[in-house]
């Protein structure tokens, strides 16, 4: 199964200049620079030289220091403008992953399955997957975490049982425990949310594992 999200969206967030704003054309100036392709190569990489460099193709190419501040980014501020990001732009200047790297492993293993003559797709957009569907603080979401939580638990435990016995036996305790949870009261709460989306946005998930 492999999940698309199909709805289309207004995007996460508008930028405007309010009409009260007492530097306008400074402002109009910022944004301008924060989505030139300077202002990207700054904001998401740093400083040319020491963060990162432009290898013979002009790709960039980051250093350690630079990487270091990318995962830092609470404190450096390097790529944490996400309002301002643009991933066709940023796929643009980056380099194909070195050959039989992780990264490059990675984007096979997704290439095959996404295209996999056995690989059913689904617009994930209709399930109650974001915190306005479910909000955290809730019943609902504080249940869900609780839930998710177990699971990530057990699930390893199935997986390296000794014997197939064994992981059914644990697999058969982890239901068990998940109803005493409340997990059905939960799934219907989500059905309810999956079953508006359907109205609203005239779709549905068909089912697959039926013979």
């Amino acid at each position: 199964m492999l999940g698309k999200n199909l709805r289309a969206p207004t995007g996460w967030l508008s930028t405007f200049v309010s009409k009260d704003c007492r530097n306008p054309e400074q402002v109009a100036a910022w944004i301008d620079y924060m989505t030139s392709d300077e202002g990207l190569l700054f904001w998401s990489f740093g400083y040319e030289g020491s963060d990162y460099r432009l290898d013979d193709d002009g790709y960039v190419v980051q250093s350690e220091k630079g990487e270091a501040a990318s995962l830092d980014y609470g404190q450096t501020g390097q790529g944490a403008w996400w309002m301002f990001d643009n991933f066709s732009w940023e796929r643009s200047i980056l380099p194909e992953p070195e050959e039989d790297s992780s990264t490059a492993a990675e984007k096979e293993v997704y290439t095959a399955f996404g295209s996999h003559d056995r690989t059913v797709s689904y617009d994930e957009s209709l399930l109650p997957l974001t915190a306005e569907d479910i909000p955290p603080e809730s019943d609902e979401g504080i249940l869900d975490a609780k839930i998710r939580a177990y699971e990530k638990e057990q699930i390893p435990r199935i997986i390296l049982a000794g014997s197939r016995e064994e992981a059914a036996a644990r697999y058969s305790e982890m239901t068990e425990t998940l109803k005493r949870m409340g997990i059905e009261t939960l799934d219907a709460y989500k059905n309810e949310i999956y079953q508006k989306n359907c109205r609203e946005y005239g779709g549905r998930i068909e089912k697959v594992n039926v013979e």
